[in-house]
């Protein structure tokens, strides 16, 4: 959850000074709840919910990617989450916003974009993997390190901490 919650506040600190930069904080979150309210549901519904997550947080991450990898609804939602990541059918989103509501398509497209570039550096070893054009395209980005990795939250937090601290000095 971490990572989610780091695609609103980057968004943030990147477009806090657009009147509506709490637009740019939510739309970053569409890509990940494209697959991950279904995919949350699917356990619900299944009735694996508490077999799946048990014991998670106390296996190493290999672990955790292999059992995820199994679940029996993981193809459906692999799926949905190559399509919320393709730069090609998000950037067909930012147009179909841009037609209906152009107010929002800023927005959507900044808080989107955004997302989508941390993904790319930021998901090393993902079980879902990285392919900004899918479908068209079976090209995949490996990323450099994987969001979890305790470096990589100790620098995120830190400048997090470090931007809200300006931004709210008035300095950025």
């Amino acid at each position: 959850m971490v990572d989610l919650i780091s695609h609103a506040l980057w968004a943030f600190v990147v477009f806090h000074h657009q009147p509506d930069a709490a637009l740019f904080a939510i739309f970053s979150l569409l890509p990940d709840a494209i697959w991950a309210i279904p995919s949350v549901l699917a356990l619900i519904f299944s009735g694996t919910a508490l077999e799946s997550i048990r014991g998670m947080g106390s296996t190493n991450r290999q672990q955790r990617m292999a059992r995820i990898k199994n679940q029996p609804h993981f193809p459906a939602i692999k799926l949905l989450y190559n399509a919320a990541h393709s730069w090609l059918l998000m950037g067909l989103g930012v147009l179909f916003v841009w037609a209906a509501l152009p107010k929002f398509a800023l927005a959507f497209a900044g808080g989107v974009f955004l997302h989508l570039a941390l993904d790319l550096f930021l998901h090393k070893e993902s079980p879902f993997g990285q392919y900004p054009f899918f479908p068209v395209s079976k090209f995949k980005v490996e990323g450099f390190i994987h969001w979890s990795d305790k470096r990589v939250l100790a620098i995120n937090f830190g400048a997090l901490a470090l931007a809200y601290a300006l931004i709210f000095a008035g300095r950025l």
